[in-house]
């Protein structure tokens, strides 16, 4: 039965059978809202009732207007002109304004567009009852959207000029707001073929109350307001780069690429929609190709802004980003300033002339406006991106620092680096300073001057050097004595064991004794002394030593192992204060930080430190490795500006010692540089060292710090000896016999080590007979010794070439394995196969690291130790891949 409401009874349609039902929007039990039900059930039989049956209203060509007037009735009702107005009453048209008329002038033309016959046309309406609830979220307001409904197979047009397939699509796409709805099941008001001859009703909601619609209703709303903000923070960086920290500005650039990338995704989405039903999509275009662009060129931007942070040059930038891509950056940023500018005006255009606005119009004109303010702001060509980048980074890793001094001599270097590849430099170089702050307090503290280069830090005009072996000084060579110290500890016990009980030991428990030695060695500290008494107590003479010998024996071991190792860190120490403390610097604050850090280096070494000393360790190591980088500027910084004569030059090389000597950082400095390049030229007789030809190579062309280190030391440690070893190397190099091949300065000094270690070899009495010999090229010592020497390369030759993967060369091999073949054992020599993959794999693992550093030009390496009976044994790699250079058992 019809459901009746104070008498009155449905005679056109049949009410909805139920309520919508599942996830709603609304709450279809509310009272107000089965109110509304009940009205909109009465304006619907009103509205079957007026089509009378009809199924088509036709309109010929001579129609047209009465086809625009029924469209305007249809929308805004029956319009009669006001008083005053001049309009003749019998003007149906005079009633409405030149909007209206507009907009139905436009609806028509959409009707007979696409009206299958245009001469023939079709037309009815449909109405769809609506509910919209009030602010206040109680009451419901009754309002009703014309549909307009086209030929034979029934399209749908919304009074938007928005058309759709069929009632179906109507009914998903349309753009009504939230609301409740009521309308003919079958979008029609021609009745059906039904038993009571009724027009069923259907009740359902917008599709804007769906969850996913919803979502996109916020995201929208959340981009909108982004699009705004950024284009205001867009228009404030332009005049104020430095005004935001690093941090708000790579959110910035993250949420315009976001912001782009949504208007991309969002401006395809509705062009796809409003295509489907024939609405303009002018707009949609110029977002589209706004944001296609942008993020493109923003792609681009990222990608120059991210090499220019990491200290890249324009021309290094451009590797990585071809020409093409630069070319396409400028012409992009053109295109995105017209499409953008047209987007912007068009979303302004659509907003005026349109009389009921959403928020989609208002999300257009943020996204026109972030497109247009974007590209305004941002630079037109990838060398202007990537130079306002430069000065970005730098003000505000300047802005970072943490005192005002540091800031000044930032500043001051900023303003010394002018060119942008002097910036990038910088940038490249103070990344990897782990201190900036530091950095610059010392650099104005000593009044040092510190050029950034390509390839690392010029200080003072006197040493090139990358910054993580800057950041290295004083901590890496303590951290390493340190722990090497640590690995010395069991075998000088094992040896002060031995020595201290072996009276108490008969002889045919020697060994066995040694043996079982050795297995405490693994134990803990705490547990080692009574492991020895038992041992001692099983193994000894009628059962070893009394309680009160052993103690005396055992107090005698610990007291030699302490003040050895005490003495081994207090020499640590003494090298690393070299300079920072002294006569010429005295610093009682110093000093006490050089001594306090000793205190409990000590501490650590014999296992008696605290968890709050070792904090406090640490500390200490950061103050100290400061004192040492002061007087690192220092030293040079004294200097700068002397005259270069002996005096001087001696002086100076006294005073950077401590950095240059192997105990420490063992760096190279320029003037070291200088003397190898003075020695080379006058060895070999020529104006440029470079020019210089052995066997057919050019050795000493395009040396590098590591180069001159090497062949400094030779020359140094060998003394006015060296002079006549790298003749004899260069006499066996360029010998056409000679199996080995001299490429590199590395390859020169292994020559000239291997014939240094025959010219020990031989007796005292023939060694001027040797070097004489090896200098000429002829002689029984020079054929004996490149003999030995061909042999030996042929044995590393022979090696797998997996074990020859891992050293630097054939000739470094054949010389360390010469040189240290007799250290390993007792009496004999070691095999190559011994010391390159049995001693050798020994030493290079993991476990036995006990300190990872930098070379002076930046490169990885790490030093290995164990212990080796009494003594320690010790190895060298570099490089990432831990390329392996030399390994053999020492005395600490």
């Amino acid at each position: 039965m019809a459901p009746k409401d104070d008498g009155w009874t449905s005679k056109y349609v049949s009410p909805p059978e139920r309520d919508p039902e599942g996830r709603t929007y609304f709450n279809w039990k509310d009272e107000e809202l089965q109110k509304w039900k009940q009205d909109a059930i009465k304006m619907q039989d009103g509205h079957v009732r007026d089509n009378n049956r009809t199924e088509w209203f036709i309109y010929k060509p001579e129609d047209r207007d009465a086809l625009e007037l029924r469209i305007l009735v249809t929308i805004y009702g029956i319009r009669t002109p006001q008083d005053g107005n001049k309009a003749a009453p019998s003007d149906p048209f005079r009633g409405y304004n030149r909007d209206d008329r507009l907009q139905a002038r436009k609806l028509k033309k959409v009707i007979v567009k696409h009206s299958d016959t245009p001469e023939h046309i079709r037309l009815n309406v449909i109405y769809l009852s609506t509910a919209t609830k009030a602010e206040d979220g109680k009451k419901f307001y009754l309002s009703e959207e014309p549909v307009f409904v086209i030929n034979d197979r029934r399209q749908f047009i919304d009074k938007g000029s928005r058309v759709y397939a069929n009632f179906q699509d109507y009914k998903k796409n349309n753009n009504l707001p939230k609301a409740a709805t009521l309308c003919p099941k079958n979008g029609t008001y021609t009745p059906a073929e039904t038993s009571d001859g009724r027009v069923p009703l259907e009740l359902d909601e917008t599709p804007s109350t769906g969850l996913l619609k919803r979502i996109k209703d916020v995201t929208d709303t959340v981009v909108m307001v982004g699009g705004i903000v950024l284009s205001v923070t867009g228009v404030v960086t332009f005049f104020s780069p430095a005004l935001f920290s690093a941090r708000a500005m790579n959110v910035v650039q993250t949420g315009s690429f976001i912001l782009s990338g949504y208007s991309l995704s969002g401006a395809a989405t509705s062009i796809y929609d409003k295509t489907s039903h024939d609405e303009s999509i002018r707009t949609e275009m110029f977002i589209l190709i706004s944001a296609g662009l942008s993020n493109y060129t923003g792609y681009l931007r990222t990608q120059a802004i991210k090499y220019a942070r990491q200290g890249k040059t324009y021309a290094e930038v451009m590797e990585k980003i071809n020409k093409f891509h630069r070319v396409m950056f400028a012409v992009a940023n053109v295109f995105t300033f017209l499409s953008s500018s047209s987007a912007l005006l068009s979303s302004v255009f659509d907003l005026m002339t349109k009389r009921e606005r959403t928020w989609y119009d208002y999300y257009q004109l943020s996204m026109g406006l972030f497109m247009f303010v974007n590209v305004c702001t941002k630079p037109r060509t990838i060398k202007a991106v990537c130079e306002s980048e430069q000065m970005q980074y730098l003000s505000q890793m300047e802005k970072s620092l943490e005192s005002d001094e540091a800031k000044e001599e930032m500043s001051k270097m900023l303003k010394e680096h002018e060119t942008s590849d002097k910036k990038a430099y910088m940038i490249r170089n103070l990344n990897k300073i782990e201190n900036r702050t530091e950095f610059f307090e010392l650099i104005g503290k000593t009044k040092s001057s510190v050029v950034c280069t390509a390839d690392g830090l010029a200080i003072n005009d006197k040493i090139d050097i990358a910054p993580e072996a800057y950041n290295d000084i004083g901590k890496a060579v303590f951290t390493e004595k340190l722990n090497l110290i640590g690995k010395a500890r069991d075998g000088f016990v094992h040896k002060k064991v031995m020595e201290e009980f072996d009276k108490f030991i008969p002889a045919e428990n020697k060994e066995q004794f040694e043996a079982k030695l050795k297995d405490i060695e693994n134990l803990p500290k705490e547990k080692q002394e009574e492991a020895i008494r038992n041992l001692v107590g099983k193994l000894g003479i009628a059962g070893g030593p009394t309680q009160e010998q052993f103690n005396n024996s055992w107090k005698t071991v610990k007291t030699a192992c302490e003040e050895k190792f005490n003495q081994n860190v207090e020499k640590m120490i003494g090298n690393l204060k070299e300079g920072s403390t002294g006569e010429e610097n005295r610093d009682a604050t110093k000093e006490a930080d050089f001594k306090e850090l000793e205190e409990l280096a000590k501490k650590q070494l014999h296992g008696t430190i605290t968890l709050e000393e070792q904090e406090k360790l640490q500390k200490q190591l950061v103050k100290c490795s400061n004192h040492r980088k002061e007087y690192f500027f220092k030293s040079s910084a004294d200097h700068r500006n002397d005259a270069n004569t002996q005096a001087n030059n001696i002086a100076f090389k006294k005073d950077i010692n401590t950095f240059t000597n192997a105990q420490n950082e063992r760096l190279c400095y320029r003037i070291n540089a200088e003397e190898v390049k003075l020695k080379l030229r006058i060895m070999y007789g020529v104006p440029n060292h470079e020019d210089i030809i052995v066997n057919g190579q050019k050795p000493f062309a395009n040396m590098r710090i590591g180069d001159y280190d090497r062949l400094n030391r030779v020359l140094k440690d060998y003394g006015p000896r060296g002079t006549k070893l790298i003749t004899a190397a260069t006499k066996l190099a360029n010998d056409p016999t000679f199996i080995g091949h001299v490429k590199t300065p590395y390859d020169m000094a292994s020559v000239t080590e291997a014939i240094n270690k025959g010219w020990v070899s031989v007796a005292k009495a023939d060694r001027n007979a040797f070097l004489n010999s090896l200098e000429s090229g002829t002689g029984i010592h020079y054929e004996n010794f490149r003999d030995e020497f061909n042999a030996r390369i042929t044995k590393v030759n022979e090696l797998s070439p997996d074990i020859r993967s891992q050293w630097s060369s054939t000739l470094t091999m054949a010389y360390h394995w010469w040189k240290h073949e007799g250290d390993f054992v007792p009496g004999r020599n070691l095999t190559i196969e011994e010391y390159f993959d049995g001693y050798a794999n020994d030493i290079f693992r993991t476990v036995n690291i006990i300190g990872t550093a930098h070379g002076q030009t930046g490169g990885i390496k790490q030093s290995y130790a164990t212990d080796f009976g009494t003594r320690i044994h010790v190895g060298f790699s570099y490089g990432e891949n831990q390329t392996k250079a030399t390994h053999f058992p020492k005395d600490l």
